[in-house]
Protein backbone atom coordinates (compact mmCIF):
# COMPACT_ATOMS: atom_id res chain seq x y z
CA UNK A 1 0.00 0.00 0.00
CA UNK A 2 2.84 2.58 0.38
CA UNK A 3 3.36 2.82 -4.20
CA UNK A 4 -0.34 3.09 -4.87
CA UNK A 5 0.59 3.83 -8.42
CA UNK A 6 1.74 0.34 -8.94
CA UNK A 7 -1.67 -1.12 -8.27
CA UNK A 8 -2.72 -1.66 -11.96
CA UNK A 9 0.50 -4.07 -12.26
CA UNK A 10 -0.73 -6.66 -9.71
CA UNK A 11 -2.13 -9.74 -10.57
CA UNK A 12 -2.48 -11.02 -7.19
CA UNK A 13 -5.20 -9.34 -5.56
CA UNK A 14 -7.22 -13.13 -5.50
CA UNK A 15 -4.29 -13.91 -2.88
CA UNK A 16 -5.38 -11.69 -0.23
CA UNK A 17 -7.32 -13.11 2.86
CA UNK A 18 -9.21 -11.06 4.84
CA UNK A 19 -6.70 -9.76 6.93
CA UNK A 20 -4.73 -8.68 3.70
CA UNK A 21 -7.55 -6.77 2.30
CA UNK A 22 -8.68 -5.22 5.69
CA UNK A 23 -4.87 -3.80 5.85
CA UNK A 24 -5.09 -2.37 2.18
CA UNK A 25 -8.46 -0.92 2.30
CA UNK A 26 -7.36 0.64 6.04
CA UNK A 27 -4.78 2.55 4.24
CA UNK A 28 -6.09 2.74 0.86
CA UNK A 29 -9.93 2.37 0.45
CA UNK A 30 -9.50 3.27 -2.85
CA UNK A 31 -8.93 -0.36 -4.10
CA UNK A 32 -12.09 -1.57 -2.86
CA UNK A 33 -13.46 -2.46 -6.53
CA UNK A 34 -10.76 -5.21 -6.39
CA UNK A 35 -11.82 -6.65 -3.56
CA UNK A 36 -14.32 -10.09 -4.12
CA UNK A 37 -14.28 -11.43 -0.76
CA UNK A 38 -16.17 -9.33 1.73
CA UNK A 39 -18.54 -12.39 2.52
CA UNK A 40 -15.45 -14.55 3.61
CA UNK A 41 -14.15 -11.73 5.65
CA UNK A 42 -13.12 -12.81 9.59
CA UNK A 43 -15.27 -10.67 12.11
CA UNK A 44 -12.21 -8.90 13.58
CA UNK A 45 -10.93 -8.33 10.35
CA UNK A 46 -13.75 -6.50 8.93
CA UNK A 47 -13.62 -4.99 12.60
CA UNK A 48 -10.10 -3.39 12.06
CA UNK A 49 -11.19 -2.22 8.74
CA UNK A 50 -14.30 -0.25 9.85
CA UNK A 51 -12.58 1.54 12.87
CA UNK A 52 -10.13 2.77 10.01
CA UNK A 53 -12.31 2.83 7.10
CA UNK A 54 -16.36 3.41 8.39
CA UNK A 55 -17.69 3.63 5.00
CA UNK A 56 -17.68 -0.03 4.90
CA UNK A 57 -20.41 -0.62 7.20
CA UNK A 58 -22.78 -2.47 4.51
CA UNK A 59 -19.84 -4.47 3.38
CA UNK A 60 -18.90 -5.71 6.28
CA UNK A 61 -20.34 -8.25 8.87
CA UNK A 62 -19.67 -7.92 12.70
CA UNK A 63 -21.00 -10.28 15.54
CA UNK A 64 -22.09 -9.30 19.04
CA UNK A 65 -19.41 -7.56 21.22
CA UNK A 66 -17.70 -5.91 17.68
CA UNK A 67 -20.44 -3.85 17.84
CA UNK A 68 -20.25 -2.41 21.08
CA UNK A 69 -16.40 -1.83 19.58
CA UNK A 70 -17.13 -0.01 16.72
CA UNK A 71 -19.64 2.38 18.27
CA UNK A 72 -16.99 2.89 20.67
CA UNK A 73 -15.53 5.31 17.94
CA UNK A 74 -17.87 5.61 15.54
CA UNK A 75 -21.35 6.49 17.23
CA UNK A 76 -23.08 7.37 14.00
CA UNK A 77 -23.74 3.36 13.35
CA UNK A 78 -26.20 3.16 16.43
CA UNK A 79 -29.32 3.50 14.47
CA UNK A 80 -28.06 0.92 12.17
CA UNK A 81 -27.39 -1.25 15.61
CA UNK A 82 -31.01 -0.54 16.52
CA UNK A 83 -32.44 -1.83 13.12
CA UNK A 84 -30.22 -5.06 13.29
CA UNK A 85 -30.99 -6.09 16.84
CA UNK A 86 -34.72 -6.52 16.18
CA UNK A 87 -33.80 -9.50 13.43
CA UNK A 88 -30.52 -10.43 15.07
CA UNK A 89 -29.03 -11.89 18.83
CA UNK A 90 -27.12 -8.19 19.08
CA UNK A 91 -25.37 -7.67 22.88
CA UNK A 92 -23.75 -4.46 23.58
CA UNK A 93 -21.81 -3.68 26.29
Amino acid sequence: SEQPQFADKCDNWNELDSFGWSWLLSKQPQFADKCDCWDEFESDDALFLLLNQPQFIDECNLYGDEWSTLLSKHPQFFSIILTLKKHYDIKLL
